[in-house]
């Protein structure tokens, strides 16, 4: 009697897992199914065996057997997700790593773009340089040209004139010339003259001017030595020969006689 009874509950069973495999899917919705429409379920499948082979069939068997339907389901369903979860964190991680491989390969591109850009700054700095130095140059030829133009100029325009007036007129001309430029030449010679001076007699430069007399008005006690010294360094400084018949004509005379003698001579 017990192993007809285990037998028939056997059957039950499979008839109750057949037709859940029929009708309920094998997904979360199914699972969903079960949970929500248990009842409704239970009450379905006990009508139709019923119906079909007028045994009656208790209710807590159906439910059992959902319920144990239900648990397969929900590992089913989770292990699904478990893959899902798994395929999908190795696909981010390899998204993730083709995003890092992109990442190293746009820095090393800005790297490498960084540095032709410095390369190329680096080289416009120095042809901005060779230009500006070439526009020195140039500045400085133009300047020196223009001088000699300018030379030339006054040279022709001279040549001109004597052409153009007469001899005297000329002579007067030069000599007005002459006269206009001579303070600066005396002025410019002496800067030259009183520098030798302040070095030779170890002076400060600007205690000397053309009134200076260079025996009493300098503080210093100028001697034979000091006189030669000085008439050397002159000599050196212009590139002239300054004749001894001449320097030893020369008396402890005021500075300014003395530059007017230096320019004549010059």
């Amino acid at each position: 009697m017990i192993d007809d009874q285990a037998y028939t509950l056997n059957i039950i069973k499979k008839v109750i897992t057949s037709y859940l495999d029929k009708n309920i899917p094998n997904n979360e919705t199914g699972l969903n199914m079960l949970v929500n429409q248990c009842d409704d379920l239970v009450y379905k499948i006990a009508s139709k065996i019923y119906t079909e082979s007028g045994h009656k069939v208790e209710f807590y068997i159906i439910r059992d057997v959902i319920n144990c339907r239900i648990e397969t389901l929900q590992e089913h369903i989770a292990k699904i997700k478990e893959k899902e979860a798994t395929r999908l964190a190795k696909q981010a991680q390899r998204e993730q790593e083709e995003d890092i491989k992109q990442l190293e390969v746009k820095a090393k591109k800005l790297e490498s773009e960084i540095q032709t850009r410095k390369e190329e700054e680096t080289k416009i700095s120095e042809q901005t340089s060779q230009y500006e130095k070439a526009i020195s140059d140039e500045r400085k030829l133009l300047s020196e040209f223009r001088k000699r133009q300018e030379a030339i100029r006054l040279a022709e325009e001279a040549k001109r004139l004597e052409n153009k007036t007469s001899q005297e007129e000329f002579k007067v001309l030069k000599r007005n010339f002459r006269e206009e430029n001579k303070q600066k030449i005396i002025y410019d010679l002496f800067l030259e003259v009183k520098n030798i001076i302040s070095k030779q007699l170890e002076v400060d430069v600007d205690e000397i001017s053309l009134e200076s007399n260079l025996y009493h008005d300098l503080g210093v006690e100028v001697n034979e030595l000091h006189y030669i010294e000085i008439i050397m360094a002159l000599e050196e400084h212009f590139d002239i020969e300054i004749p001894d018949e001449i320097g030893e004509k020369l008396e402890p005379y005021r500075m300014n006689k003395r530059s007017d003698r230096s320019t004549s001579r010059l």
